[in-house]
């Protein structure tokens, strides 16, 4: 996938007034709303039971997918865009590829 400019919030970085800052940056995951990794694991964890099937009707660039695959779980995924699910099933492979690495 190609680079993209994108418009991104924060990451903790906010003005001393209490705004988040927003920066353009460039990206090969140009979707406007990546949840973070470790609180996607944690949300998976805390709602889905062991072996469990985790179901995302608006996948997006794959945060969910990922972090389910890396806590085991199984998934599925649904996104009507094209270019987000491009983004989401490369994310998902990649997770999939460092758990078999890690093994």
């Amino acid at each position: 996938m190609e680079e993209q400019m994108v418009h991104r919030m924060g990451h903790g970085n906010n003005e001393p007034d209490g705004r988040t800052q927003s920066f353009i940056t460039h990206s090969k995951n140009f979707h406007p709303c990546v949840k973070p990794y470790n609180l996607m694991r944690y949300l998976c964890r805390l709602v889905t039971p062991p072996s469990g099937l985790i179901l995302d009707i608006f996948a997006g660039s794959g945060s969910t997918g990922k972090a389910a695959i890396a806590e085991g779980f199984r998934f599925i995924g649904f996104e009507i865009d094209e270019g987000y699910c491009a983004i989401a099933n490369k994310r998902i492979e990649n997770e999939r590829a460092q758990l078999r690495l890690a093994l």
